[in-house]
């Protein structure tokens, strides 16, 4: 699976995260690069998983677990640069990852 998606995005992380870093995954998905941050990082290490869909956040802790990674803390939240209501729009089901926020 590492690669297959988004190659220079895998090799770029490969390059520059080691032990005891840190990594924040704003819109994980299911957490393909989260697991690959933790493993990187190891257990000196730790990665913030951020995802807002509630479907997603459950496949992205699922895999958390799968992967048996103690260094990954998952967030089922959304960012943003201040505080304020916002509406959440999901995405066809085919197409998870264009979900999109809205003020």
């Amino acid at each position: 699976l590492f690669g297959a998606w988004e190659p220079h995005l895998t090799d770029w992380l490969r390059r520059r995260l080691g032990p005891g870093d840190g990594f924040v995954d704003v819109g994980a998905n299911i957490g393909v690069f989260s697991v690959l941050a933790a493993r990187l990082v190891g257990d000196r290490g730790r990665v913030v998983a951020i995802e807002a869909s509630p479907d997603l956040h459950r496949r992205l802790v699922h895999n958390v677990r799968l992967n048996g990674l103690g260094n990954v803390r998952a967030l089922n939240a959304a960012v943003s640069d201040r505080a304020r209501k916002l509406t959440f729009t999901l995405a066809s089901s085919r197409n998870t990852g264009a979900n999109s926020i809205v003020p």
